[in-house]
């Protein structure tokens, strides 16, 4: 139940956040920022790395403070992992498949470590936290098992509705006084529930692929200046 409660805080805030970016967007146009690029996931376990590409759109004004929300595709990618068989447990075994489409939606709040009001410098460093909703996806249905003709004790799953924080540092750097470039990294935690029907089911354990994981990123940043004509 606690954990209810907090994904219900955590969706309350997005929801907050964003009217209150677009009132602001729509009295006035400047300092509107959009941006598109691409991330790595480095996810443990045999999972590998998970590329994805995200939209942003936000607002900086030029002061500490700015934010963005992210809309992000994360690709089909092949993954492994070990357990054992179910009905031997002696018996390892490797399980092997491709995940299925990966949405996010993400709010994220920055803070540039030095005014960017006081400086010329064309790099622009801050800290940044924010909080992500894991959109429904299908689990794959093509397994591979060594050896064959096993029943893997530990089934990997996608489904379901998940919400998580994350926290890392980044930099703009000015190309020019509209265009940037933007890179990321930093630590996400992933909440999922596991999915009905498995915790009822007598030995078996769930593998959960788009757990807590370090992510980088890079991309374009375009930002609106003056009345944005």
């Amino acid at each position: 139940m606690r954990k209810i409660y907090l994904c219900m805080v955590i969706f309350l805030i997005c929801s907050v956040a964003q009217a209150q970016y677009k009132k602001a967007s729509f009295l006035n146009k400047s300092g509107r920022t959009y941006d598109l690029g691409g991330i790595g996931h480095f996810l443990s376990g045999g999972a590998g790395t998970f590329p994805g590409i995200y939209y942003s759109y936000g607002r900086d004004q030029g002061k500490r403070t700015f934010q963005w929300f992210d809309l992000e595709v994360i690709l089909p990618t092949k993954f492994s992992y070990n357990t054992v068989d179910k009905n031997n447990p002696r018996t390892a075994v490797t399980v092997t498949s491709k995940s299925a489409l990966l949405f996010l939606y993400r709010y994220n709040f920055a803070y540039y470590l030095y005014n960017p009001e006081n400086s010329e410098s064309k790099f622009k460093p801050f800290v940044t936290a924010g909080v992500n909703i894991k959109l429904k996806t299908f689990n794959p249905t093509d397994y591979e098992l060594k050896p064959a003709n096993t029943e893997p004790a530990k089934i990997a799953d996608f489904t379901g509705f998940s919400m998580g924080v994350n926290a890392g540092i980044g930099g703009i750097y000015a190309l020019t006084e509209k265009f940037g470039i933007k890179v990321m990294a930093g630590y996400n935690l992933q909440y999922q529930k596991n999915p009905d029907g498995y915790s009822a089911i007598e030995g078996y354990t769930i593998y959960k692929v788009y757990a807590n994981h370090p992510y980088v990123g890079l991309g374009i940043r375009f930002t609106i200046n003056g009345d944005g004509e």
